[in-house]
């Protein structure tokens, strides 16, 4: 096994295949990597020759021994020998894919035939490419959100006892700091233009909101702001701070994970590509014309049990999966790949219906007791603040780097194309104490009107 702690290194190689395509497909999503992901941009990578087939390997290290510092006899024949042990970590790989398939009539799929270069760089950056560096930056977030070592709002346990008054602040800057720094981190596998001492922080856009008018007004809260240093940024940089280099990005929001305000069971089964306004009919936000209107027994809305206490404007939660982990009782589980979060532009509440400004991605058709397919829950966003002090706290270990497949068609008419990919790797915890996991209130802009602290 290798060890790789260069900063910025991608989980895609062109180098290590010897296909053409597949080596230019490995360039292609590497700059897309470099480009747009966040989270995973933060984690190194571990490079194995272990067969791809092993679930997990063990790794092992030294424990450095102490060093003697008592003096010791000028005549001295011996010496008391330093104690020196050892430690293992065992990391774990599992197995990840992903598909888009294409009508032959669809212009992407017409790019792809006529030129396969051109048009497969065409489906990797709007499409299949876009999947992909998402899967990475969420499920490195994820992994990053385990870490042992966090802290909840100000002196708080877990999510259900976050409060509005629970944001990141100053004051909450310094205590993690300081831990941070008092902690045996590695700190030489930081960012190459981050100071020794300093940190990463990958936060909400509203957590930056709120720290600035936190600051406003104190002693010694300057911002630099990224346009000073822009040369050296990171992606998604709005400012340095003490230290401290800000990262604001969406992924940082844990949406309706905390406090419950309201749960709606949904009624009727909800099929990928349902719940946005009829296209031909309505514009979402007077613009967009979303879905696919001409599909036939399409619903353009989600059926619920009520719609009380719900209004539009509101971002709400759609999901299947609940979790207590957190501190609420039967709250969202964002780890789940199904839960999604939408914005409400329409209500109908006669028939307690609701639509929603994006149609959902992904069917919700199994029942799950009692005529329910999934819930709607309203509830206190959680927001995220990830100080990293070295990019090994977590890592991806990669058995096998992603493959792209274009299987032929198999249907009558050969019309239904598919463009599908896979990978064996996982991330990792790998050195806890390099980063320290804050979760807190912030505030979210909502589109009735205004902002609110959610």
């Amino acid at each position: 096994m290798s060890f790789d702690a260069n900063y910025n290194q991608t989980p895609f190689n062109p180098e290590i295949t010897e296909n053409k395509q597949q080596s230019w497909i490995q360039w292609e999503l590497m700059n897309m990597y470099k480009r747009q992901s966040v989270y995973s941009q933060h984690a190194g990578v571990i490079a194995t020759s272990t067969p791809t087939n092993s679930p997990t390997l063990t790794y092992s290290d030294l424990i450095a021994p102490k060093p003697n510092t008592n003096q010791v006899d000028p005549y001295t024949q011996w010496l008391p020998s330093s104690y020196i042990d050892s430690y293992t970590q065992t990391i774990s790989f599992k197995n990840y894919a992903g598909k888009l398939a294409y009508h032959k009539e669809d212009n992407m799929f017409t790019a792809w035939k006529r030129n396969n270069v051109v048009g497969l760089s065409g489906i990797l950056q709007q499409a299949l490419g876009q999947m992909i560096i998402d899967q990475f930056d969420t499920l490195a977030r994820n992994k990053m959100l385990e870490n042992p070592l966090k802290s909840h709002g100000i002196g708080k346990n877990d999510f259900a006892g976050l409060a509005t008054t629970d944001l990141l602040g100053k004051a909450t800057l310094k205590d993690i700091w300081l831990s941070l720094n008092d902690r045996e981190s590695q700190w030489q596998n930081l960012h190459e233009n981050t100071s020794p001492g300093g940190l990463i922080c990958l936060t909400s856009n509203g957590a930056i909101s709120d720290l600035m008018e936190n600051l406003r007004g104190l002693p010694n809260a300057e911002l630099t702001p990224v346009s000073q240093y822009k040369s050296m940024a990171l992606k998604g940089e709005i400012f340095s701070h003490e230290n401290i280099r800000f990262v604001g990005s969406p992924l940082a929001v844990l949406w309706n994970a905390g406090p419950i305000a309201q749960r709606k069971d949904i009624k009727a089964a909800v099929y990928a590509g349902e719940g946005s306004p009829d296209p031909r009919i309505t514009l979402v936000d007077g613009v967009y014309a979303v879905g696919q209107g001409n599909r036939a027994g399409i619903k353009f809305y989600i059926q619920l049990n009520t719609v009380t206490g719900l209004a539009v404007g509101d971002t709400i939660t759609v999901h299947s999966a609940i979790t207590s982990a957190f501190g609420v009782t039967d709250g969202v589980d964002f780890r789940d790949s199904k839960t999604v979060h939408r914005r409400i532009v329409a209500i109908d509440a006669p028939n307690n219906r609701i639509q929603l400004s994006k149609p959902i991605m992904e069917d919700f058709v199994t029942d799950l007791g009692g005529t329910v397919f999934g819930y709607v829950t309203l509830g206190r966003n959680v927001h995220t603040s990830i100080f990293i002090g070295g990019n090994t706290g977590v890592v991806l270990a990669m058995a096998r780097g992603v493959e792209i497949y274009t299987p032929p068609a198999v249907d009558d008419t050969m019309s239904m194309h598919r463009f599908t990919f896979d990978w064996r790797g996982a991330y990792n915890i790998f050195r806890p104490e390099d980063i320290h996991v804050h979760f807190h209130a912030g505030t979210n802009a909502r589109y009735a009107g205004g902002s609110y602290i959610s």
